[in-house]
């Protein structure tokens, strides 16, 4: 890391000080942080240990040591795992039959210090994140301690983001707004995080299409450029009345 950049925190990313003065620049290169969310697999090689043909598909089927890796993983933390696949509606019930197994489940982290609730919020599991809620998770939803030092809204927050980002940039039909799960798994985790959202119908109609101010009108038209609009309007009606006379 030269030129004075520094980690912001223990997240992945750098960021560079023009200040002289900075508590940054007195940081050395090698006091400096190191990104949490590195594990020792990532540093692994992924090697093909053999291959075998799916019988849905008829295509070959290449098994890898991340497989393997992966298979070992959803053993020690199967809650983590069948959040991260199941998206139906059977996730609320194998969640309260782990709950009732063990209370301790629904808040036991993984190998990469993921609570099952910041699972559930990455990957946009609203009935996940609802069921995790009800049974008293909600102080989880200020939790930090991920590889990226993401709170479980910043983690959707993200998700949702680059869904937009990659449609805007590589769908021919563009982006039609966030999707109605995701912001109603955001307004769950703000309302558990005590921040005033409304009702979830309400937040979905305000952030639909991206506001971040909660002025905009439909959700997508800010006060400026629908003031800017109003002065357009009235500038051409001026133009017009006075071409007419």
């Amino acid at each position: 890391m030269q030129n004075h950049f520094r980690r912001i925190g223990v997240t992945r990313f750098l960021a560079h000080s023009p200040d002289p003065n900075h508590p940054s620049r007195a940081l050395s290169p090698s006091a400096d942080s190191e990104w949490l969310g590195r594990t020792p697999a990532q540093d692994e090689k992924d090697e093909i240990i053999g291959m075998s043909l799916d019988i849905n598909t008829g295509l070959p089927k290449v098994r890898t040591t991340a497989d393997v890796k992966r298979e070992e993983r959803s053993k020690l933390f199967p809650l983590h795992y069948r959040i991260y696949d199941d998206q139906s509606q059977d996730i609320a019930e194998y969640i309260r039959a782990a709950f009732t197994e063990d209370p301790e489940s629904i808040r036991r982290k993984d190998a990469y210090g993921f609570t099952p609730l910041y699972v559930a919020a990455a990957v946009v599991n609203v009935v996940a994140v609802r069921t995790l809620l009800e049974l008293g998770v909600g102080s989880d939803v200020f939790d930090r301690a991920s590889g990226d030092g993401l709170t479980p809204l910043m983690a959707c927050e993200a998700k949702l983001r680059g869904e937009r980002d990659f449609a805007e940039t590589m769908l021919l039909s563009g982006w039609e707004g966030h999707r109605e799960d995701g912001l109603r798994t955001e307004a769950m985790l703000k309302r558990a995080m005590e921040q005033g959202v409304g009702t979830d119908e309400q937040y979905i109609i305000s952030k639909k299409w991206g506001c971040t101010c909660g002025k905009c009108a439909g959700g997508w038209l800010s006060p400026r450029t629908l003031n800017r609009l109003a002065g357009e309007w009235l500038f051409h009606c001026h133009i017009f009345a006075r071409n007419r006379s």
